[in-house]
């Protein structure tokens, strides 16, 4: 008796779907893995008065003219899946920000998210030059907002922390991530649709391959569409690493303990 052959959609649902979906769980959250990092973006940066543009205008503070003002928005959030402790700053020392040594901050604020963050999150200006983040409970997922009008200079920045198990910080510092995240997403969309049409029509209807051809082909097409989005638009879309830590906690809501 003739045995049937496998139909692609099902091989596909059957062995290459689950593949994907395992490396996408493994990328995300690695096996004894977890992540401390504490990351600060540019979110925008705009000239107020310039010295190009400061003929016949005069700015002024406390009636003292100054000149190159910027209002700066700055994002501080913890980008991993561990909590920052109020006792891993070193010697309880904040988190500094410095944008040069002929700027002057003239104005600042900071609003935190979620609720319970910004409650807690301080910060003092220390010499008008300084921005000081005093240590604090950082949870993974929360998230600051910076406001600082700048003045006499285009900012310059530089952070400078001592954080246990930190040994480094992610800094952006260009106001182009946004464009450039745009082209991120255009990658994966081309990938994903190259692969799938590659995988689902090109192979088996033109090429006549073998299911297994084609299921292979489908894995790795998810496999790379896993590792755009791990490491290209992860630090944008930082919901992503709490993806598992929520399914563990429906899971234990509807009664099923821990895993």
């Amino acid at each position: 008796m003739n045995r049937k052959p496998f139909n692609l959609v099902n091989s596909i649902t059957i062995i290459g779907l689950p593949i994907a979906l395992l490396a996408l769980y493994l990328t995300i959250n690695p096996v004894s893995s977890s992540t401390k990092n504490l990351g600060i973006n540019l979110r925008s940066q705009s000239p107020i008065i310039t010295d190009e543009f400061s003929n016949g205008l005069e700015f002024t503070v406390n009636g003292v003219a100054t000149n190159n003002v910027y209002l700066n928005e700055i994002e501080i959030f913890n980008s991993g899946n561990v909590t920052i402790e109020k006792q891993d700053f070193f010697e309880s020392q904040p988190i500094q920000l410095f944008f040069g040594e002929d700027c002057t901050i003239l104005k600042s604020s900071i609003k935190a998210e979620p609720e319970t963050f910004n409650k807690r999150v301080k910060y003092i200006v220390d010499d008008t030059k300084y921005l000081n983040i005093l240590p604090t409970l950082i949870n993974a997922g929360d998230s600051a907002i910076v406001k600082i009008i700048t003045a006499k200079c285009k900012p310059k920045f530089e952070v400078n922390a001592d954080i246990s198990g930190i040994p480094k910080i992610s800094q952006n510092w260009s106001t182009t991530e946004q464009i450039n995240s745009w082209w991120k997403v255009a990658i994966l969309l081309v990938v994903m649709s190259s692969g799938m049409y590659f995988s689902i029509i090109y192979l088996p209807n033109i090429l006549k391959a073998p299911w297994y051809i084609s299921t292979f082909s489908f894995a790795i097409t998810m496999l790379v569409s896993v590792y755009i989005i791990q490491f290209l638009l992860v630090p944008k879309i930082r919901l992503v690493d709490q993806i598992p830590a929520m399914c563990r906690e429906i899971y234990r809501n509807i009664g099923g303990g821990d895993f």
